[in-house]
């Protein structure tokens, strides 16, 4: 429930007049936590729990009824396999039993590697085991053949053999044991730094396709000229993540004033809000107005305890630079799952800032929402060559070098001055390493692309620091420009 107050809340003096709001605060909503449990493990174990419960009851109701059509396979069947209640009993409960034991071994192996792989890569690792299907699907089966073995037993009888029931049971338990050699090796395989990397790099992708759709309907830079004597500021009494911004509701608050009112949001999707934090401006050519809309916005920002992949691609790349940074380091001196989280990185960037069609699929709302996900996947190529040069290892500051080079040509005119901020801030670090033939390679291709660009101030940094660490060691051949070219995907290859 939102919380509606407008001044001076026993809160210190500020200049500008606020509206404190709590939002929706989703994590203490039990409907929300049981939703997110749902979406994020449950929901497929539950769905397959439930569905073999409604199917031994079925089973059990049609062997009861005993029809003539299914008489012959009961007593072929009972020739064989189950002659007598009491073998069908024990044969039950022993598989119920079994099962029983068997997952919780299983269960607990996986939870030991899954800790100790969480200890190695960061614990996002726990993520990426939840929302595996196959994961899922294991324990959903395994649940199901227990209920359903546990239900055909308690209806075993001395008048009663259930032979179908407990038939069909045999069955899921071969298909169970094949199942459990299959699971052990995705549970291992997926643990993996490729896929790891594959993964949290996927839902990156289709994280940025859901916020694209909610940047369309908003604008970057404000549009308005309104007083800034008019400025309400949305103030937070609830601490958490932005997991949501509701536009819907914006614009039910808006409607019939959008051409005089603009709100400016401080804390995009993601931020990290804490108590009494400005997330959000709305001036107007009104003062009265500005404050009403500021009061009605308030539920249209949702609150979350921990972040996800909705609609937040930058999640994901912390994500990345975390696995990296974790094993990169000296504590782990790994420079193999860098150059794969680089590589990684390398393509979302070049999948991003490939030109598309920017154009709104509805209406822009007079809503100016920050984006800051591009110049972050930036910002973790710096935090990469830190680590780098934390751990002395060159491959990773030459793959940076070379991601760059090869995203160059593809940056759009707006990012480029980032992208420059970038190559300069990491140029210190070429100093903190041996010049290798494949980093003197990278450096020299960077700076005549830098050249091209029209960059040449840049260029000029980079052929200067390169040459002074070939006057240390003057007997250092000089790569050619074709050399240089030809090594550039050597660093992946």
């Amino acid at each position: 429930m939102e919380e509606k107050v407008s001044l001076r809340h026993n809160l210190p003096e500020i200049s500008a007049e606020y509206v404190l709001i709590r939002g929706r605060e989703r994590r203490r909503e039990l409907r929300y936590r049981i939703k997110d449990a749902l979406s994020e493990f449950l929901g497929l174990p539950l769905a397959l729990l439930i569905g073999f419960f409604l199917i031994s009851l079925i089973i059990l109701a049609v062997e009861r009824a005993d029809p003539s059509f299914l008489r012959s396979v009961r007593e072929s069947l009972s020739r064989y396999l189950f002659a007598t209640p009491s073998s069908t009993a024990d044969f039950l409960g022993v598989v119920a039993a079994g099962l029983i034991t068997m997952t919780s071994i299983v269960l607990s192996m996986l939870l030991i590697m899954l800790q100790q792989a969480a200890g190695n890569m960061g614990n996002m690792i726990y993520d990426q085991f939840l929302h595996r299907r196959l994961n899922q699907f294991y324990v959903g089966f395994i649940s199901g053949t227990v209920v359903l073995a546990l239900i055909q037993h308690a209806a075993v009888s001395e008048s009663f053999n259930p032979v179908l029931g407990a038939s069909f049971v045999f069955l899921l338990v071969l298909f169970s044991v094949g199942l459990l050699i299959y699971f052990l090796y995705a549970a291992i395989n997926q643990m993996r730094p490729e896929n790891i990397v594959a993964a949290i790099k996927h839902q990156t992708l289709h994280a940025r396709k859901n916020q694209l759709e909610f940047l369309n309907r908003t604008y970057r830079e404000p549009q308005s000229q309104f007083q800034l004597a008019n400025a309400i500021e949305v103030r937070s009494l609830t601490t958490g993540y932005i997991s949501k911004v509701d536009l819907d509701i914006i614009a039910d608050c808006l409607e019939g004033v959008e051409d005089r009112v603009e709100i400016l949001i401080h804390a995009p999707l993601g931020n990290d809000v804490a108590y009494y934090d400005c997330i959000a401006e709305v001036t107007a050519d009104d003062r009265e107005l500005a404050h009403s809309v500021a009061e009605c916005i308030g539920p249209a920002f949702h609150f979350a305890a921990q972040r996800n992949f909705t609609m937040d691609a930058a999640f994901g790349l912390r994500e990345l630079e975390m696995v990296a940074w974790t094993e990169v380091s000296s504590s782990k001196h790994n420079p193999e799952t860098g150059l794969i989280v680089i590589h990684a990185l390398r393509d979302i960037l070049a999948r991003w800032l490939d030109p598309e069609d920017d154009s709104p699929k509805s209406k822009r709302l007079p809503v100016v929402c920050p984006d800051f996900t591009l110049p972050g996947a930036l910002y973790v190529f710096q935090s990469l060559v830190v680590v780098s040069v934390e751990s002395k290892q060159q491959q990773n500051y030459t793959a940076v070098l070379q991601a760059l080079t090869h995203l160059l040509d593809l940056t759009p005119p707006f990012l480029l001055n980032q992208m420059e901020e970038t190559i300069l801030r990491i140029l210190p670090a070429s100093h903190e390493h041996t010049l290798v033939h494949n980093l003197d390679a990278a450096m020299l291709t960077l700076a005549n692309r830098l050249e091209r660009a029209g960059l040449t101030k840049t260029a000029g940094l980079f052929h200067e620091a390169r040459r002074t660490e070939l006057q240390q060691f003057p007997s250092f051949p000089h790569p050619s420009q074709a050399e240089a070219d030809s090594a550039l995907p050597g660093v992946f290859g």
